[in-house]
Parts: C-alpha cells; sequence; structure tokens
C-alpha cells in the first residue's frame, strides 16, 4: 500500500506542478503520433525499471495480482489520468483538486482492483 500511495502522489502531483508543459505536449501529441510514442514509451519505461522488481516482489508474496507489467501500467496509469487529466485540461484555479483526497480515492480503489 505504501509503495501504491507513493507513486499515485507523486505521479499526481507531478501533473498539477506541470500542467502547462503536460497541456503543450497534449496539443503537439495530437498533430505528431511520433511524439505521442515517444512519450508513452518513455513513461512506460521509468515505472518498468522502478516498479518493475517490485511488481515481481509482491507477485511473489501473493499480495498482487499476476497479471503482466503492462496491464498493471494500464490500470494504475489509467486511474491516475482520469483524476490528473481534469485539472490539467481546466484553466488554473477554475478544477477544485485536493490532492491528499484523490490519492487516498485512488488507492482504496487500486488496492481492490490489484489484491488477489
Amino acid at each position: 500500500e505504501d509503495l501504491l500511495r507513493f507513486v499515485i502522489h507523486d505521479r499526481l502531483a507531478f501533473a498539477i506542478n506541470n500542467r502547462a508543459m503536460i497541456r503543450v505536449f497534449s496539443q503537439e501529441a495530437f498533430v505528431r503520433s511520433d511524439l505521442l510514442q515517444a512519450g508513452v514509451k518513455a513513461i512506460a519505461g521509468e515505472f518498468a525499471i522502478g516498479f518493475g522488481t517490485s511488481v515481481q516482489h509482491f507477485q511473489a508474496m501473493h499480495e498482487l495480482v499476476d497479471w503482466s507489467l503492462l496491464r498493471l501500467l494500464r490500470v494504475i496509469i489509467g486511474s491516475v489520468m482520469g483524476y490528473a487529466l481534469p485539472v490539467v485540461i481546466m484553466p488554473d484555479g477554475t478544477y477544485p483538486f485536493d490532492l491528499d483526497q484523490a490519492t487516498d480515492e485512488l488507492v482504496e480503489s487500486l488496492l481492490k482492483t490489484l489484491t488477489p
């Protein structure tokens, strides 16, 4: 739970703190598929390096569903994006967002989904 909480909080905070950059990247990614592919590859690679070893450990301990790393990343990233995207695309200050509450809600949901 602690690792999941850290990852979620960290990625949500990154999205909030870098929303202007993410907006520009998103606009460019819609017209340049190579940029989108490079971004997805970089994100997946970053997660796989640090996260992959932990995933294997928790799967071996039967504390995490025995899914592929890609499937786990899709579930986690998809959930985090669901919370981060409205904050990123809306004008600054127009979308109320509580980072700690969002983290708690995501951890609660993902623990139910990812626990065998």
